[in-house]
């Protein structure tokens, strides 16, 4: 182990417990997500690449500019660009996704035993619901159907859990904004027009 690792470890240890209380009336405990991890994950999304078209300078140079909604002049430039979109869609909603699951995973302290998770198995199988056999899958499976509450809920666990990472003031930022995405069904582009009209 590094010096920087045991120092990041020896913070953790140090830091004083967050706990965040449901809307369904469960308290659990914040855990901070291991930043090594994160960047694996962010590293694993692979987001497309943006369509480009060529263009003649004032010196008579071609050169290369990425396009955008207002370049677009061809049938092929209009379906190069839609599917663009369609996969800088699918990318974003896998980022949200995993990132939701790794917040989920590591960053809530959850018992998976006791009356009260006995309780929850058995309401499981009177409703006729599987439950996962896998215990990290379980355990996600049984925070989103028993500890969560409404949307808002979920945005400030996932701001919390950010936050206990000992990151930074942008990075939370940013998160917060995912997740509003994530769990409102709002793109990042439409939050963003939406606050540049609240900020005009």
């Amino acid at each position: 182990m590094t010096k920087k690792e045991k120092a990041q470890e020896q913070e953790q240890e140090e830091r004083e417990p967050i706990f965040h209380t449901t809307r369904m009336g469960h308290t659990i405990e914040i855990l901070p997500i291991p930043p090594f991890l994160m960047d694996k994950i962010n590293a694993s999304i692979k987001y497309p690449e943006i369509p480009t078209y060529e263009a003649k300078t004032a010196a008579g140079e071609i050169e290369i500019f990425p396009h955008d909604e207002t370049t677009l002049e061809s049938d092929e430039d209009r379906k190069a660009w839609a599917a663009y979109q369609s996969a800088l869609t699918a990318a974003s909603e896998a980022e949200n996704d995993i990132m939701m699951r790794t917040m989920m995973l590591k960053g809530i302290d959850v018992k998976l035993s006791g009356d009260a998770f006995e309780n929850w198995k058995d309401e499981q199988e009177y409703l006729g619901l599987e439950i996962p056999t896998n215990k990290s899958a379980l355990k996600v499976y049984y925070i989103e159907t028993e500890i969560l509450g409404n949307n808002q809920d979920i945005a400030d666990i996932m701001t919390k859990i950010v936050e206990a990472s000992g990151v930074s003031q942008e990075v939370v930022a940013n998160a917060k904004e995912k997740f509003r995405s994530a769990v409102s069904g709002e793109t990042p582009e439409s939050i963003e027009a939406e606050t540049r009209e609240m900020d005009a």
